[in-house]
């Protein structure tokens, strides 16, 4: 017998991640606090401040629908009544599926040529050191393409993946001892995974932008 099969099936976004970035975002939620107030007179307390620059999130522009597509073609020989030898090949590919992107990161190396890591320190921070820390970000959020910014965290329909397989398997009925089943599988997958500096970045205005991610591959698992 011969089988073969092809389906393609799409994912339904949530709308929610859109809803997130207004509930998240100033000027649409902005946090005060004062502290050592009364219930009298509030803003007699303490104000405190931010030091830290607001984190961002935001939404593809276009959105993209994410979708999988599948196949396989199954090729299966009895030998025998009671005897089946099964060998099939089966794939799938996904595409436009969802990752989050920096889109406001430092670009690499940039940090370490501006002198920015502090090597006074013992650890990560010993002369000679080029391990950047938290400790280092006050300084490194002056080198983010967005200044005044922290990480801005951008929902995107820009990830990929694949999966191939060659897949045998051989049953053997056993009468009333019951049943000899064995399967041997070989298989192979790669993926787009987050770049880690877009190529192009998104705009405040337009809110456009591409990114080039990197692909990784496994080695066949057999």
């Amino acid at each position: 017998a011969i089988r073969a099969g092809y389906g393609v099936y799409y994912d339904s976004t949530l709308f929610g991640m859109y809803e997130n970035n207004i509930f998240a975002n100033p000027p649409y939620v902005q946090t005060v606090n004062y502290a050592n107030a009364s219930f009298s007179d509030i803003t007699a307390g303490t104000l405190g401040t931010i030091t830290t620059p607001l984190t961002l999130r935001a939404s593809p522009i276009p959105a993209h629908v994410p979708y999988s597509q599948q196949w396989n073609f199954t090729i299966e020989h009895s030998f025998t009544r009671d005897s089946l030898l099964s060998v099939a090949y089966v794939g799938s590919k996904g595409t436009h599926l969802l990752g989050i992107v920096d889109v406001n990161e430092v670009y690499p190396g940039l940090g370490a040529a501006a002198g920015l890591h502090t090597t006074t320190g013992t650890g990560t921070s010993a002369p000679g050191t080029t391990a950047f820390t938290t400790g280092d970000d006050p300084r490194l959020n002056a080198l983010r393409p967005y200044p005044g910014y922290g990480a801005i965290n951008t929902t995107e329909n820009a990830f990929d993946s694949n999966y191939h397989a060659f897949q045998v398997m051989f049953k053997k009925r056993l009468g009333a001892a019951g049943m000899f089943n064995v399967a041997y599988t070989c298989r192979g997958t790669s993926r787009t995974t987050a770049p880690t500096v877009p190529t192009r970045r998104r705009t405040a205005t337009t809110g456009t932008k591409a990114n080039t991610g990197r692909t990784s591959a496994t080695a066949p698992t057999c």
